[in-house]
């Protein structure tokens, strides 16, 4: 990930609240996975939200890795004197704000991909064609949620020329987030089957 953002800019990009060991340093990249932590210098720690476990309950894993920076909706019981704690309602609104926030930083091309089928080999074909002459940033594999496009977004960087985005739209109103997250220059519809018709009241809603 390219960002590049103090402590107090981050706090307010994301309206949040500062508490703990306030010092001057700088986020380069989120983490949000304690698995996929090498190092943790210059890294936040979203503590997400998930359907079975809680990003809060690895703190204590992110901190021995090194990160020294997070980003939760309640400060931890547990006391750790080094670390930086911004507070805020939703820690996964919170990325989406940041990652939004990035991709308005760059006046380039950015192509929307959506449909039940297909997005990412199109995406890939795609970014085949157009890497023979720009410097294009694409989402990494399928990541087509609404955490995958934030990290997606976040690999924006001063070289790239060109964005390929695919984006999952699985319930009404997503397609709403994806375009203000996005502001796509381009968007490409790849298949529409009757995947996720069960979520909307209809077809043509889904389509539109």
């Amino acid at each position: 990930m390219k960002i590049n953002i103090t402590l107090e800019e981050l706090a307010q990009v994301i309206n949040g609240e500062i508490s703990g060991a306030i010092q001057e340093v700088s986020v380069h990249s989120i983490a949000y996975d304690t698995r996929l932590i090498q190092s943790g210098e210059n890294k936040a720690f979203f503590a997400l939200q998930g359907k079975f476990r809680k990003g809060s309950d690895f703190i204590s894993d992110a901190y021995s890795k090194g990160i020294r920076v997070f980003v939760l909706e309640q400060t931890p019981d547990e006391q750790y004197n080094d670390a930086v704690f911004i507070t805020v309602k939703n820690p996964l609104d919170s990325l989406l704000i940041l990652a939004k926030w990035h991709r308005n930083k760059f006046d380039i091309p950015v192509v929307a991909i959506a449909g039940t089928h297909g997005k990412t080999m199109l995406k890939e074909w795609l970014g085949i064609l157009l890497s023979e002459k720009h410097r294009v940033v694409k989402s990494p594999k399928s990541f087509n949620s609404k955490l995958g496009v934030a990290l997606s977004l976040l690999e924006l960087n001063h070289d790239s020329e060109f964005g390929l985005f695919e984006v999952s739209i699985t319930d009404p109103g997503e397609g709403k987030i994806f375009q203000e997250l996005l502001n796509p220059s381009h968007g490409v519809l790849a298949f529409a089957g009757d995947k996720y018709d069960n979520n909307f009241e209809s077809k043509e809603d889904k389509l539109e």
